[in-house]
């Protein structure tokens, strides 16, 4: 389950950026009470990307700021409380490690939902209760 964290360029360094994914992917675990667990630990990726500041733009003008994006199945971030818990700890996350380079206005982020069997977890492809069954045994 991938978290894409985004950042316009110079705005952190890297090892910013790598603590942010990790406290981001570790925030997820906890929310969904499976932070040690041998398959979903493995399984929440990080994509960590820096935009050029030209091509990184709010309302058509470049600004600096800071995404986050979570691919999930339908059956994780499933409550509007676990969403809001989310998004709103990871802009936390994102504002107290930025340092006030970033502005809390200008960290932005959403979940997307893939659809049940659009998964590979472990280098195989699975249905979301195929999931889920691993998970109950990790």
């Amino acid at each position: 389950m991938p978290i894409s964290l985004s950042f316009t360029e110079g705005s952190v360094s890297k090892e910013v950026a790598q603590e942010a994914a990790s406290r981001v992917t570790k925030l997820f675990l906890e929310l969904h009470s499976l932070y040690g667990n041998a398959v979903m630990g493995p399984g929440v990726t990080n994509q960590v990307t820096f935009i050029p500041k030209e091509f990184s733009l709010s309302n058509g003008q470049p600004f600096v700021g800071a995404w986050v994006e979570a691919k999930v199945p339908r059956f994780a971030l499933s409550t509007p409380e676990l969403k809001k818990d989310f998004l709103s700890q990871s802009v936390d996350i994102i504002e107290g490690l930025a340092n006030g380079s970033i502005n809390r206005s200008d960290i932005h982020g959403n979940a997307v939902y893939a659809e049940d069997g659009a998964w590979i977890l472990g280098g195989e492809a699975m249905t979301n209760e195929e999931i889920l069954a691993a998970v109950s045994k990790g």
